[in-house]
């Protein structure tokens, strides 16, 4: 199955039945290929000098090339538009471009003179402090240039693994594609790492290539991973439902509502989303399984709890952590909700990964707008760690999630023997 061929726009299509990618669309029609990415991620309009360009090549008006087309795909709304890339990084070459130009990052400023004006504006509202992440393939071998043709295979908005020595060990999502030789020469001296895409800061990861191949090719054997690659829809949905990689902020379908409403105030942008939440209802389409369909709906109750926020403050412990680092906790367990509670916003609620944890077990729960701390008999550490929630305020305890931190308690307490 061909990348991107779930929900997408006509012009992707015809793009597929010709065998373009966006490189090869863009040089056909004299745009840039972040402008393609663009208009592919509805994130840009199409003027009428290109309009017509693209009407010529493909024999349909603009008004069709822009219709979207929705088909049966059961692999899950939440990375319709998002492939995971494999990128190697375990020779000494590899290594030192890593540091230079990824963990120590590049100012804009020092490769302005290799980019466009629309590159540089676009690179700029990216990277708001001017400094950048950057890295570049080569081609491959001729004739057939392998590496090259994985590389047509990426778009903005993809995830990158970065491999070495049988584990991935950090994860980031592409946001342009560039191909430049004089770039390449700057950064790496060596002009043939011309492929080049600039990706957010990267996040720590671990993931085994023992339990990646298990995963991907049904294989539990040691295989390295060789060579920069981009996985099919199937594989890397398999790879996002099973290794949860939706804390990298990757959840493109709630994602492109947020980036084309940045003008909208959050009254606006919270309708927008709830209306996607409502959608979600009997839209039998958009996955095959409970799985992928409680995930969507995670995906659009964590834009609704946190907007546009950079940071948010944990509800029990009250520290304030970076959104990509917050939960979104569920107050009563979806499996054990009817269809009308998966979608209302008041069943989820703000937590830091460690108090998520210990409302997710019990170990702490919400009554009357205040928390306390189980009775279990806990070990040492662990109970004076937790003493210091019992009776704190629950700031976000109301009418309308009330019932659904009673239904949590009930649940917990039950199971614990006084």
């Amino acid at each position: 199955m061909k990348k991107n061929q779930k929900t997408n726009l006509q012009l992707r299509q015809k793009m597929e039945e010709h065998n373009h990618t966006p490189q090869t669309l863009a040089e056909s029609i004299g745009v840039s290929v972040q402008t393609v990415n663009s208009w592919l991620g509805k994130r840009k309009g199409i003027s009428s000098k290109y309009g017509e360009k693209l009407e010529a090549l493909y024999g349909e008006s603009i008004e069709t090339l822009l219709e979207e087309v929705v088909e049966k795909a059961g692999l899950g709304i939440l990375h319709l538009d998002t492939s995971i890339a494999l990128q190697p990084t375990s020779d000494k070459v590899a290594q030192t471009n890593f540091m230079n130009t990824i963990v120590q990052s590049v100012e804009l400023a020092s490769i302005k003179s290799h980019l466009t004006n629309e590159q540089y504006d676009t690179l700029n509202t990216i990277y708001p402090d001017g400094n950048c992440y950057i890295w570049g393939v080569r081609n491959g071998k001729a004739p057939n240039e392998p590496t090259r043709r994985q590389y047509e295979k990426l778009s903005v908005n993809d995830v990158i693994l970065f491999y070495q020595k049988f584990r991935f060990y950090a994860k980031s999502r592409v946001t342009l594609l560039m191909t430049s030789q004089s770039l390449a020469k700057q950064l790496w001296n060596d002009e043939s790492f011309c492929n080049i895409y600039f990706i957010n800061e990267v996040q720590s990861f671990n993931l085994s290539v023992i339990q990646f191949n298990k995963v991907v090719y049904k294989d539990e054997r040691e295989y390295a991973v060789m060579g920069f690659k981009v996985l099919n829809d199937e594989q890397s949905i398999a790879v996002f439902n099973e290794f949860e990689l939706d804390s990298i902020e990757d959840y493109a379908v709630v994602e492109e509502v947020v980036e084309q409403t940045s003008a909208m105030d959050e009254e606006t942008l919270r309708e927008k989303l709830l209306e996607m939440l409502v959608n979600l209802e009997g839209k039998e389409f958009l996955t095959t399984d409970s799985k992928g369909q409680g995930r969507a709906e995670q995906h659009i109750l964590r834009a609704l709890l946190y907007g546009k926020k950079d940071k948010s403050v944990c509800e029990c412990c009250k520290r304030e952590f970076p959104i990509y680092y917050m939960k979104t906790a569920h107050i009563k367990k979806r499996k054990f909700t009817n269809d009308e509670e998966k979608l209302d916003v008041n069943i989820v609620f703000a937590l830091c990964p460690t108090c998520d944890i210990a409302f997710e077990n019990g170990d702490i729960y919400v009554e009357d707008g205040y928390f306390k701390v189980n009775n279990r008999a806990y070990p040492d550490d662990l109970g004076a760690y937790l003493s210091k929630y019992e009776d704190t305020v629950c700031e976000c305890y109301n009418e309308h999630n009330k019932q659904y931190f009673e239904w949590h308690k009930d649940h917990h307490l039950v199971r614990i023997p006084k």
